[in-house]
């Protein structure tokens, strides 16, 4: 149901790019972070390991292809 939830509440987001809809993405991928049992911090560290060797969207630099 979660996954249901969150590609619903990205459809909106994507329709309507608000904080309010946004606020939606982000209220269900908690749930989902809790329902697995994976720690706020466990996640951080993940996000910013995988940051520093693949790089994040704050460049707006989206890999197309790899030969």
């Amino acid at each position: 149901m979660l996954k249901a939830k969150l590609l619903e509440e990205v459809s909106e987001f994507i329709e309507t790019p608000c904080i309010e809809e946004l606020a939606d993405v982000d209220e269900v991928l908690e749930a989902i972070r809790k329902h697995f049992k994976y720690e706020k911090a466990e996640l951080e560290r993940v996000s910013t390991r995988k940051r520093i060797e693949r790089g994040g969207f704050d460049e707006k630099i989206i890999l197309e292809y790899v030969e």
